[in-house]
């Protein structure tokens, strides 16, 4: 009962909390059994700690590896839904501080670009669809290449129109 109680709270906490925490939560608990252990041997009842031990040395290697694991399946995703908006290297930066994102914004300096097609309207009423398609998309091709490059953050695509972002989501000293 005691070797499932501390392997129960080790699985039970150590997912929840930082890879710091949890290495202090795990050599606290494995302490805390082991000090256990020994004022129960000082009053003369014999523990044996091997399956305890044995059994949350197993289990605190076994969830930090499935922690990593999903750790890196979590980047991968957000890399793959990110990349498609930010360049690689802000993607990469973004993964890095992904523990400081907070909701509500924050206030900051920035630059922000709108941009279309002069006379747009014109020039699709002369083109066939398949033609303005083909010149649409290759405008807006390159518009979001050179954004990216210049590691802006695309906001979206407005028919003809392409607003992005400078200096967002982290600060960008030539925005």
């Amino acid at each position: 009962l005691l070797t499932a109680g501390v392997i129960f709270l080790l699985c039970l906490l150590m997912p929840l909390v930082s890879y710091t925490f949890s290495v202090i939560w795990f050599v606290f608990a494995i302490g805390a059994y082991l000090a256990y252990s020994y004022i129960l041997l000082t009053e003369g009842i014999w523990i044996n700690s091997f399956y305890v031990l044995t059994g949350a040395i197993f289990s605190g290697v076994m969830i930090y590896a499935a922690k990593y694991v999903m750790e890196g399946f979590s980047r991968a995703k957000l890399k793959k839904i990110f990349s498609v908006y930010l360049s690689p290297k802000l993607v990469d930066q973004m993964a890095d501080q992904l523990d400081d994102v907070k909701l509500g914004g924050q206030k900051m300096n920035a630059t922000v670009y709108f941009s279309d097609v002069a006379g747009f309207t014109s020039i699709s009423e002369k083109l066939s669809p398949e033609m303005l398609v083909e010149v649409l998309n290759k405008y807006l091709s390159r518009m979001t290449d050179n954004i990216l490059a210049q590691e802006g953050l695309l906001d979206k695509y407005i028919g003809d129109a392409v607003v992005a972002a400078f200096g967002v989501p982290f600060p960008l000293d030539d925005h």
